[in-house]
């Protein structure tokens, strides 16, 4: 974390008024960063999706305080209040929205078993999409990454990609090859 309590600490009480609001209490590891930074910047700010095939980037994360609106989890948290999705309420009702990307995903705390999801609008055919990212608030923490390592990784991926690319192509070329239907290029 680099900017610790941009908008002042957040005390017991208004954690216990908040988790009674809720109706439910929030997982540890999440209230231990509300208390150690509660909604600080982060340094690691990328991310990618449980399969890998998205990444993502943290614009921010909100916490307990009377700072700026935007920044407030007590003004931000139900996500069906986000791109007209109050008709899926119910569906909607685990979660409460911690924080939100720089494409406008927002970022996911279930309250049942606290895992991390972004939710993805403007998905075809669909209103939004709900993708895991993590099994807990910590686990999410630690799978977050600097802006070197999140460019090391995408080249790796790209590369990956590209590779089984090429593995495909050469393996339809031995079939082809083994039917008589071609010759075999190397």
């Amino acid at each position: 974390m680099s900017d610790r309590f941009p908008h002042g600490k957040t005390e017991p009480k208004n954690l216990e008024s908040f988790e009674k609001a809720l109706g439910k209490p929030l997982p540890e590891s999440y209230k231990a960063y509300l208390f150690d930074y509660n909604g600080g910047l982060l340094e690691r700010l990328s991310f990618y999706d449980e399969d890998r095939t998205k990444d993502f980037t943290i614009s921010s994360l909100f916490g307990l305080h009377l700072g700026p609106k935007e920044k407030r989890l007590q003004e931000n948290c139900k996500p069906w209040n986000y791109y007209d999705l109050e008709e899926f309420k119910e569906h909607l009702q685990p979660y409460i929205c911690i924080g939100d990307g720089s494409t406008g995903a927002l970022i996911l705390l279930h309250l049942e078993n606290g895992s991390i999801h972004i939710l993805v609008t403007d998905i075809a055919g669909q209103p939004f999409n709900i993708v895991n990212i993590a099994d807990s608030f910590d686990a999410f923490r630690n799978s977050l990454l600097s802006a070197a390592e999140y460019a090391q990784r995408t080249s790796n991926y790209e590369l990956e990609q590209r590779l089984a690319e090429m593995r495909a192509i050469r393996a339809r070329d031995v079939e082809q090859y083994l039917k008589g239907k071609g010759p075999l290029v190397d």
